[in-house]
């Protein structure tokens, strides 16, 4: 056990680790909860994924009555946020959550702390980048502009609902590895730690059924 325990404090948790072996991962962040490393590669995968979500929307940008210049400057805008987006959103993301899940893990007495959360929180990003570049590739790839992810039930059902469009892969598949990271290295029981991966996603689809109810409003 003492063997098993030196190797769990001695390894560091691996972003590409969680697509194999996720369960490992969150072992190693319950004994070093490292994440300098994760945050540079998620946010590199970012900033990448958000400059070429730029390059989908120019048939958008096109259709609007603006001269060339006005509309190079708008893209420019447009490929400048995106950058700042994926700069700032991981670490960001990563903050939010960890501060409500530190709230929650009060609630239910687990003695995780702020920086294991922070760690698992920015290693569950990297499932979000690869999401985020894959359906931007694709829509590159079969010149589209949408902001609806192709991995989304909006997508399969060709909708452009928001509401549908919250349903997707990568979002679920973060979520239920939350839940078992909540499990492994936060040691929230199997009710608390599902209890929270349900709210996190309805949270999602309510926010999206919010903005689909607001967006119908102004039209």
């Amino acid at each position: 056990m003492e063997t098993i325990k030196q190797v769990n404090e001695n390894a560091k948790p691996t972003i590409f680790g969680m697509i194999g072996s996720p369960s490992e991962q969150f072992v190693k962040m319950r004994y070093n909860p490292a994440f300098a490393m994760a945050l540079t590669v998620v946010t590199g995968l970012f900033i990448i994924g958000m400059w070429l979500t730029t390059f989908t929307m120019d048939s958008i940008y096109e259709g609007l009555d603006l001269s060339g210049e006005e509309l190079d400057m708008v893209m420019l805008i447009g490929k400048v946020t995106a950058v700042i987006t994926g700069i700032f959103s991981p670490g960001l993301g990563a903050l939010f959550s960890s501060v409500i899940l530190l709230l929650i893990a009060k609630i239910v007495r687990s003695g995780v702390t702020f920086k294991q959360l922070f760690s698992m929180n920015i290693h569950l990003m990297f499932i979000s980048a690869i999401g985020l570049i894959l359906n931007t590739a694709v829509g590159m790839a079969i010149d589209q502009s949408s902001t609806i992810y192709f991995t989304s039930l909006a997508g399969v059902l060709n909708s452009d609902s928001a509401l549908l469009g919250s349903i997707e892969l990568f979002s679920i598949w973060s979520a239920v590895l939350l839940g078992f990271g909540l499990q492994k290295m936060a040691d929230f029981s199997k009710t608390a730690s599902w209890v929270v991966v349900i709210l996190t996603l309805l949270v999602s689809i309510g926010l999206a059924f919010i903005g689909t109810l607001f967006t119908g409003l102004a039209s």
